[in-house]
């Protein structure tokens, strides 16, 4: 009779590194999660985070996450948050973040002075590098763009909305924002050093004009 080899050694090795590998994958995942869940944050750190693991912490708008009435601070301070292992953004709690500079401060809703009160290195850099002598100018083509041009800003946006069925919390959209941005700031023309923030109507704003149009 022939002699058939022994496999059950060969099995018996083949379902241990099975397991083993099985084991070594859950542990690893495991690890992840609590590496990222246990993280202490603080304002510094988060500063840090955003800047040097963009591709982890990202900022998320307030208006995304909490849709109560939001003070127009929040504008310029979107919540740091953390991706976890489904690619889901999660806010980090009691934290904002500047959108242009990173500088983060901890914060409860309500009590929004912290934020105000930021001045931001960065912005100011590049206002103090413009040349003096533009700055009357530069002061009344605001001026003149505010009390000219703002209204019929807020009709064209009311119109578009209306017509082709926007959402009228699309005027807070950041990709909006930067759109408007690009425009005002285009081969370096008289609107350039204006925020957008500070041309474009809020929500109660259109909601407003929409009444009165009706």
């Amino acid at each position: 009779m022939i002699g058939l080899p022994d496999l059950s050694l060969d099995e018996s090795l083949d379902s241990t590194t099975s397991n083993t590998d099985r084991s070594f994958s859950i542990i690893s995942s495991s690890l992840r999660q609590y590496s990222s869940s246990h993280v202490k944050y603080n304002p510094s750190n988060i500063q840090i985070l955003l800047k040097e693991q963009p591709e982890k912490y990202v900022l998320v708008d307030n208006y995304k996450v909490n849709h109560a009435k939001l003070s127009s601070c929040w504008n310029r301070f979107p919540l740091p948050s953390v991706k976890d292992e489904n690619n889901r953004n999660i806010v980090i709690k009691n934290f904002a973040t500047y959108r242009s500079c990173y500088a983060t401060y901890a914060f409860t809703y309500g009590s929004t002075k912290s934020l105000n009160s930021h001045k931001c290195v960065k912005e100011s850099s590049s206002i103090s590098t413009s040349p003096s002598p533009k700055s009357p100018s530069l002061n009344s083509k605001i001026n003149r763009f505010s009390s000219e041009k703002k209204k019929t800003l807020t009709s064209l946006i009311v119109l578009w909305i209306c017509q082709n069925i926007r959402p009228i919390s699309i005027v807070e959209d950041e990709g909006f924002l930067n759109i408007i941005q690009q425009c005002l700031s285009w081969n370096g023309g008289p609107f350039n050093n204006i925020n957008g923030n500070d041309i474009l109507p809020s929500r109660s704003t259109i909601t407003r004009e929409i009444n009165r149009q009706a």
